[in-house]
């Protein structure tokens, strides 16, 4: 359905425009930026089912030795530089390592940020904590947007488990972002959890 629907789009105003049936500049303008639109829709959407199957090879990709702190720091950098209008409170605890796919940890955490840019407001607080007990990691990441649905907050997330598929119409999503998150979780032998956040949003919790 969810690639149909833009297909639909895509092929109607197409043979209009080929039809020379939209006469004024301001409805040729207008078909062209939902013909676009549609096309950034059916890239997000495949990508990330891409990814999901993937993720769901019995091989593993291939593992090293990676710096979490730096790799969250630099990603929290480029989003507070990105959105100047929130207020980032974070605790990231230095030097610490664990054995993962750096492409796929990478994508873990640009999910979570994405999520909250397209479903919080721009000036909802943020509050990132990266810690180590032992060999326990412990990464959070909570906002005070508007969280998930009731339903929404529960362990067992899989893949193509959508939250609320009607978001991504209007930002673009693909809405399986948590499903990755969940799969690159399960490839490292963490777990996830979703939970109210203290701040009224969404709080993810990945231990590994």
């Amino acid at each position: 359905h969810d690639l149909r629907t833009p297909l639909t789009v895509i092929k109607g105003y197409s043979e209009l425009l080929s039809k020379n049936q939209l006469q004024s500049v301001e409805d040729r303008t207008r078909a062209y930026e939902r013909v676009n639109s549609e096309i950034v829709r059916m890239e997000n959407l495949i990508h990330d089912l891409l990814l999901l199957a993937e993720l769901g090879e019995t091989s593993r990709p291939i593992f090293q030795e990676v710096n979490l702190t730096e790799l969250l720091t630099a990603y929290i950098h480029d989003f507070s530089t990105l959105s100047p209008d929130r207020l980032i409170d974070e605790e990231v605890d230095p030097g610490i390592m664990i054995e993962g796919s750096i492409e796929h940890l990478r994508r873990l955490i640009q999910n979570i940020f994405n999520n909250i840019t397209r479903h919080t407001p721009v000036d909802a607080l943020v509050k990132i904590t990266l810690t180590q007990k032992n060999k326990k990691v412990l990464l959070v990441i909570e906002d005070g947007g508007q969280g998930l649905p009731p339903d929404g907050y529960r362990d067992g997330i899989t893949a193509l488990n959508r939250f609320n598929a009607s978001r991504s119409v209007h930002t673009g999503g693909s809405g399986l972002g948590l499903s990755i998150i969940a799969a690159i979780v399960s490839e490292h032998g963490g777990t996830l959890n979703l939970r109210k956040s203290d701040l009224g949003g969404l709080a993810v919790e990945i231990y590994l």
